[in-house]
This record gives structure tokens, C-alpha cells and sequence, in this order.
């Protein structure tokens, strides 16, 4: 009776462990462990391998070449979301006027609230 056993010794890298476990039918990819968000976690790895193969740049550089990229397109985001945190605070004395008013009175306050965030197109 023969047993062949296959041994791996090398680097953690997803593209090698991926060809290794479509040769061996083994997945042996998922010894990378991504978790519950893996495909995200696939996506950048496979776009910093991708950069540090076309811009032949260290890959501490491609991770601040990816953060760029990502702050980049996450920017308008970002934007609303400032001016609507700025609106918000601008706002905050006639919140805490209808808290004082309506402190016995929970819905009311909660009403008045939306009714001031509608009107001056905040939303929380």
C-alpha cells in the first residue's frame, strides 16, 4: 500500500495557495481565512497584488495607493455626511429648546424633532 502525502513550506500568498488548491483539488486558499466579509477581503488583495505587479512599487506603497484610491471614491460620502453632521450641530440649540419644552412629553419632542430636521433637510 503507497501514500502520497503533499507538503506545503512557503508564503501565505492567496494567488499560489489559489493554484495550489486547483491543482490538488484541496482549496487550499482557504487557509487565509478572509471571514464573513471574504469577498472584500479577496478584492483588495487581488487589487494590491495587481498594483504592486503593474507599478512595481513596494507593498507598503500599494497599501497607501489603495487607501487613496478608496478615500477617493468613498469622498462624496464622506461630504454629505459632514455637511449633514454640520447642519445637525447648527441645529442643536433648537433641539435642546424642544427637549426643555416637550421633557414631560416624549412623542411630542420626537415629533417636533423630525418636523425641524424635515424642514431644514437634516437627516440624522
Amino acid at each position: 500500500m503507497e501514500r502520497q502525502i503533499v507538503f506545503f513550506a512557503g508564503p501565505k500568498e492567496y494567488r499560489l495557495l489559489a493554484h495550489i488548491g486547483e491543482d490538488f483539488q484541496n482549496h487550499a486558499d482557504q487557509v487565509m481565512q478572509f471571514g464573513y466579509l471574504g469577498f472584500f477581503a479577496k478584492a483588495l488583495l487581488l487589487a494590491m497584488n495587481w498594483l504592486h505587479d503593474v507599478t512595481t512599487l513596494g507593498y507598503g506603497w500599494v497599501i497607501v495607493l489603495i487607501t487613496i484610491i478608496i478615500k477617493v471614491l468613498f469622498w462624496p460620502l464622506t461630504a454629505a455626511s459632514t455637511r449633514s453632521m454640520k447642519r445637525m450641530q447648527a441645529l442643536a440649540p433648537e433641539v435642546a429648546a424642544l427637549k426643555e419644552k416637550y421633557k414631560d412629553d416624549l412623542q411630542k419632542f420626537t415629533q417636533k424633532q423630525m418636523e425641524l430636521w424635515k424642514k431644514n433637510k437634516v437627516s440624522p
